[in-house]
């Protein structure tokens, strides 16, 4: 994909010289493409069970418990700590949660305790060495390998 960049100021908006008003084509990795992460830790085994969809929204919460009751089908209960976020509390899902009983239970942490919760240390993790990452190799692949 290309993009069309004006340099508004000679020589400032990339490394080259450019006359003013001059358009440079630059190749770009094209249209980023969104996914989002919901998952869970088991404290006991380190274990991770995890949803992915196209929005974070409710639905991606209900795929992640749908996942946690298919891996822990055994269990008599499954206990969910969770941030404060719409999606954990939705009247969707306060819904879809009354319907499957008193099988999930959830326990809320105090607003802004991002530390008290175990799994934030693995998003930062695949923050940081995933999706910010600009050497990983699936955006190696989107520029053809020139990084």
């Amino acid at each position: 994909m290309l993009a069309r960049i004006t340099s508004l100021s000679p020589g400032r908006a990339c490394s080259r010289s450019t006359l003013a008003g001059k358009q440079h084509d630059v190749i770009t990795p094209g249209k980023n493409v969104k996914r989002y992460v919901a998952g869970a830790l088991n404290a006991r085994s380190g274990k991770v069970v995890h949803a992915v969809a196209e929005r974070k929204n409710s639905e991606l919460f209900l795929a992640l418990v749908d996942a946690l009751r298919r891996t822990y089908r055994r269990a008599r209960h499954i206990h969910l700590v969770l941030d404060d976020f719409i999606i954990h509390k939705s009247r969707r899902t306060l819904r879809h949660l009354a319907g499957l009983g008193r099988r999930i239970v959830l326990h809320f942490l105090p607003p802004y305790s991002p530390e008290s919760n175990v799994i934030e240390r693995l998003w930062k993790q695949l923050h940081d060495h995933v999706t910010r990452n600009h050497t990983h190799r699936a955006h190696r692949a989107a520029d053809g390998g020139r990084r």
